[in-house]
């Protein structure tokens, strides 16, 4: 863990009793959590106004820079260490670190660029502005050390700033004036030329009568010897004469040859001519289908290497219609198909949707025109319509009436049985199990001679084994109950439910989950009633100093022994403790308890003053007492610097 920790700096002193005024240095440290009251870096000259009240908290204990103790504090007490030995700061960009003995700050070195959190840090000093190796880019130096780019200058960059008024290094004219720009971006004239300035040097006069080219626009020498500018050449210009019949670079066709401007002005023909068609210097026409990009024209025609609908002689469906492209490049009814149409052929035995029977069996044309394999119906009949309630033929029994069903798929009774009727027939009677045959009526009932499902029925009133007694408790929870089945051969479990999380079968009442925390301490916890109804919350009981909610055998921050050992309670976590007396657990006093201001810190003592006194152990070092740190003749005196010791009590 890291830390800031303010030392103080003496920086004047003003009385024989040592007065001082102090300011604030930042230095690193791991371990702040252990900061102390008194530690505050804002310790200055007073506003004027005496302050009466005892605030130990914006006191700090006196430090030299690597001195020795104050001369003032009482025989026997030791002076506590300004700082932690090998420990870094910052002073501007002086890197310092405390020496051995931890009384003082010792020079490292001068950071060249930043010093920061206790290390030399950065290329440059925060703020300051250079250029770049190129010259054209200003660059900022950052908080940290870093340099930034900022936006590239338009002529040249000098001292972090944007100047010039040309490209370093580049040569111009100014009418009859010579210039070279300088690395600043400046322009550096020369002597002005007697005839002629051209990119930046004088050039000797012209014979007249000569010609020569300015880019586009022929000049012819004067009597003068200057070259003077005759109208730009609609082409090219050439030795000062304007030639040529096409701008160079320039395209265009002749029939289906691409030509291009040479550099002459002259028109040149390609090699070869284009196979289809020639558009603005450039070959046109297709080969490939992808080559096609409108979704309109899909299709290339090899031929004419255009982007066509569809090639002629082509064919494809629509719905029924079977479709044939034309000359022209377009789609055409040909024929209505008679069933249906698939991939540019009349196709099918039906008509898509059409129904029939095949025996028992309706099916329904499918939309590529063919049968599919339809439904088995009890009786089929026209186009394909299902109907009856029984397979023409079929028997069955109605209690003890026989039945037969007809032609039309429905069930005819017969006569009623004297004994019994089975399979849609009547019997004589049964003597035994044996002659049952139908498995859905295996026993022989002696009393009415016929075949019935069971002679002894189960409390349902069917026949088997029940697994529970229909109406009684059932489930995991018991929240169920046992009921028997439409055939009343068996009964399940119905209406079983989870439950509550205390076993009772209705939602919770009142209260939380079991088992959670609860309570004003959260030490309790939620335990069910007797009739699983609802929760109360149990056991609670305020927070040991551990944090927890155990009762400690040796409470933190407590003098405790163990045989004939002291030592002082100590945390094992949050729910247990142990006594401390190997370990350097006590406090600066010796004592177990946590001390609000440790010995050594400043403190505005009983007799008057602010920051002229001392806190001071008290007896059995379980508490601190502020006492008076200026010696004996010296008095705490309002001056300059604050409240300090000044040599005479008048």
């Amino acid at each position: 863990m890291k830390r800031t920790l303010h030392a103080l700096a003496l920086v004047a002193a003003f009385s024989a009793a040592g007065c001082q005024l102090f300011v604030g240095i930042k230095e690193t440290d791991p371990a702040a959590d252990d900061a102390s009251p008194g530690a505050d870096s804002s310790i200055g000259v007073d506003s004027g106004e005496p302050d009466t009240s005892v605030t130990p908290d914006s006191a700090t204990p006196d430090s030299a820079g690597g001195d020795a103790a104050d001369s003032s504090m009482p025989p026997g007490d030791a002076a506590p260490g300004i700082c932690e030995p090998k420990k870094r700061r910052c002073v501007g960009t002086l890197l310092q670190e405390c020496n051995a003995a931890a009384s003082g700050w010792a020079d490292v070195e001068t950071c060249k660029s930043l010093c920061l959190d206790g290390a030399c840090a950065g290329t440059c000093k925060p703020g300051e502005v250079t250029c770049k190796a190129d010259n054209k880019t200003p660059q900022i130096c950052d908080s940290a050390g870093g340099q930034l780019d900022l936006a590239p200058c338009a002529f040249a960059c000098a001292a972090g700033k944007c100047t010039g008024e040309c490209v370093p290094s580049s040569k111009g004219c100014t009418d009859k004036i010579p210039f070279t720009c300088d690395g600043s971006g400046k322009k550096v004239e020369g002597t002005a030329c007697t005839s002629v300035c051209m990119d930046g040097a004088c050039v000797d006069k012209c014979t007249v009568g000569s010609k020569q080219c300015s880019g586009n626009i022929p000049q012819t020498c004067d009597a003068s010897g200057a070259y003077v500018a005759g109208t730009a050449c609609p082409f090219v210009c050439k030795d000062g004469t304007c030639i040529g019949e096409c701008v160079p670079g320039s395209k265009q066709c002749s029939g289906k040859s691409p030509q291009t401007c040479d550099a002459s002005g002259k028109w040149v023909t390609a090699a070869s001519p284009c196979e289809f068609t020639c558009t603005s210097g450039e070959c046109q026409g297709c080969k490939l289908d992808s080559e096609c990009t409108n979704a309109s024209l899909p299709i290339c025609d090899a031929t004419s290497g255009k982007c066509v609908v569809c090639l002629t002689g082509a064919k494809q469906c629509s719905g029924r219609s079977l479709q044939e492209c034309s000359t022209a490049s377009s789609w055409a009814d040909k024929e209505l198909c008679p069933f249906a149409c698939a991939g540019g052929a009349c196709t099918g035995e039906c008509v898509p949707g059409s129904m029939r029977c095949l025996g028992r069996e309706s099916q329904t044309c499918s939309s590529a025109g063919t049968w599919n394999t339809g439904t088995l119906c009890n009786v089929c009949s026209g186009a394909g319509v299902c109907s009856g309630v029984c397979v023409p033929g079929a028997k069955q029994c109605s209690g003890k009436t026989p039945q037969t069903c007809d032609a039309t798929g429905n069930w005819a009774s017969g006569a009623i049985c004297t004994y019994a009727c089975t399979g849609g027939t009547c019997t004589t009677g049964c003597a035994s199990h044996a002659e049952c045959t139908d498995p859905t009526k295996p026993q022989c009932d002696p009393t009415t001679k016929t075949c019935v499902d069971c002679i002894t029925k189960n409390a349902c009133g069917g026949c088997g084994t029940l697994a529970g007694v229909p109406g009684a408790a059932c489930g995991t929870t018991g929240c169920g109950k046992w009921t028997c089945s439409a055939d009343k051969s068996s009964v399940s479990c119905t209406g079983d439910v989870a439950g509550n999380l205390c076993g009772g079968c209705a939602p919770l009442t009142s209260g939380g989950k079991p088992g959670d925390t609860c309570g004003t301490y959260s030490c309790g916890k939620f335990v069910c009633s007797a009739d699983k109804k609802y929760t109360t919350c149990t056991g609670d009981n305020p927070r040991n100093s551990c944090g927890g909610c155990a009762t400690l055998k040796y409470p933190e921050y407590e003098q405790c022994s163990i045989l004939t050992y002291s030592g002082c309670g100590q945390c094992v976590g949050t729910e247990s403790s142990e006594c401390n007396y190997k370990d350097p657990y006590r406090n600066e006093c010796g004592g177990c308890s946590k001390l609000r201001y440790p010995p050594g810190t400043a403190c505005a003592p009983p007799s008057g003053g602010k920051g002229c006194g001392v806190f001071k152990c008290d007896k059995g070092g379980e508490s601190t007492t502020c006492y008076d740190g200026c010696l004996l003749g010296s008095c705490c005196k309002l001056t300059l610097s604050g409240y300090s010791c000044v040599a005479g009590c008048g």
